[in-house]
C-alpha cells in the first residue's frame, strides 16, 4: 500500500509543477484575467478534471504558486541561520 500511496504523491506533484509551470509561462505571455483553465491544461499536457482534482478556480493555482514562492524566500533568509542556537539581529552586515 505504501508504494501506492508513492507513486499517487508523486503523480500529484508532477501534476501541480505542469499546472503551476504552465501558468507562470501564460503569464508571461499575457495578462492574468485573460487565461483560461483550457489555455492552462493544454499547456501543461494534463486533461481538466486533473486541474479540478487540485484546484476550483485559476486563483487557487496562483495562489498555491504563490505560497510556494513565499516560503522559498523565507528558506532563503533563514538558511544562513539555521544553525545558530540563538540569533541576534544587530549582528547582521548591513
Amino acid at each position: 500500500m505504501k508504494t501506492n500511496e508513492t507513486n499517487s504523491d508523486r503523480r500529484v506533484k508532477k501534476s501541480k509543477k505542469a499546472l503551476k509551470n504552465a501558468l507562470i509561462t501564460l503569464m508571461d505571455q499575457k495578462d492574468f484575467k485573460d487565461i483560461t483553465i483550457t489555455n492552462i491544461v493544454e499547456h501543461a499536457d494534463v486533461n481538466r478534471g486533473t486541474f479540478y482534482r487540485h484546484y476550483q478556480y485559476k486563483e487557487d493555482l496562483l495562489e498555491d504558486l504563490t505560497n510556494d514562492v513565499l516560503s522559498d524566500l523565507i528558506w532563503a533568509y533563514r538558511f544562513p541561520y539555521v544553525h545558530l542556537e540563538t540569533f541576534d539581529i544587530s549582528y547582521i552586515n548591513s
